[in-house]
């Protein structure tokens, strides 16, 4: 799902696609172009997945995996150029992180690039999560994580921030998820495990001033509160106890 000028859409699969003008109007299907000379844009086996592509423009940046040794996990982003009142889209090219440029990767006896947890375009950069290597987190932790700035091509132009070697600190498992926010102005970093430094809680990391902060919550809001979203002025709060939504400022 993407939001547009106050709209929203669902990317159905890579073939088609859906736009609603508010939540009660019929949907318009637009078609999405996948053809280049002689041959796809996409591989024929990619499967989209589907963190909410976050763009400043009309070009929406969407991850996928083709590849049945990726575990399920995305591996590789494309661009949907997309225009709404011509009712046209057109896949661009794909592209993915070289496992060169992330020194702890491992290659698990074959070849395969970092995986991609969320991706956003922002003043024509993408900014890509990665949750390092492995294609099964709960049974092995994470090898290492972090946040790079890249080109459209993939090619790093700044490591934003690095988790470093987590398979070298000791033997407990650790691991963390990261989703941009909406407001293109946090990560929001969930960690897997509560046994390590973390201990279950979230923090953001903010794309202006590049630190990490800590999230104090109002009282009241149980044990395990989650931010889901940041758009605005306000963050987005799930609460487990209650399996309620609270929506909250931040002060």
């Amino acid at each position: 799902m993407f939001s547009k000028n106050g709209c929203f859409g669902i990317i159905k699969n890579q073939n088609e696609l859906f736009f609603y003008h508010s939540i009660d109007s019929d949907p318009v299907k637009i078609e999405i172009e996948n053809k280049r000379l002689f041959q796809q844009v996409l591989p024929s086996k990619t499967r989209l997945r589907f963190p909410n592509p976050i763009s400043d423009s009309n070009v929406l940046p969407v991850c996928f995996q083709h590849d049945i040794f990726e575990g399920g996990s995305a591996r590789y982003f494309t661009f949907l150029n997309l225009n709404i009142e011509k009712r046209t889209a057109k896949w661009a090219s794909w592209h993915y992180l070289n496992e060169k440029d992330f020194p702890f990767h491992m290659r698990g006896g074959f070849e395969r690039p970092p995986v991609i947890d969320n991706i956003m375009l922002l003043n024509d950069e993408v900014y890509i999560f990665t949750s390092g290597d492995s294609a099964s987190v709960n049974k092995w932790g994470m090898g290492y994580y972090g946040i790079v700035k890249t080109t459209k091509k993939g090619e790093i132009i700044e490591n934003l921030l690095d988790s470093g070697n987590l398979k070298m600190i000791d033997q407990k498992k650790r691991g963390v998820n990261g989703v941009f926010s909406s407001s293109q102005k946090y990560v929001i970093l969930t960690p897997v495990f509560k046994n390590d430094e973390w201990k279950g809680k979230q923090k953001l990391f903010s794309l202006e001033s590049k630190e990490l902060i800590d999230i104090e919550f109002p009282r009241g809001f149980g044990k395990s509160p989650r931010i889901i979203q940041h758009s605005g002025k306000y963050f987005f709060v799930y609460l487990w106890d209650t399996r309620h939504f609270a929506i909250c400022q931040e002060k």
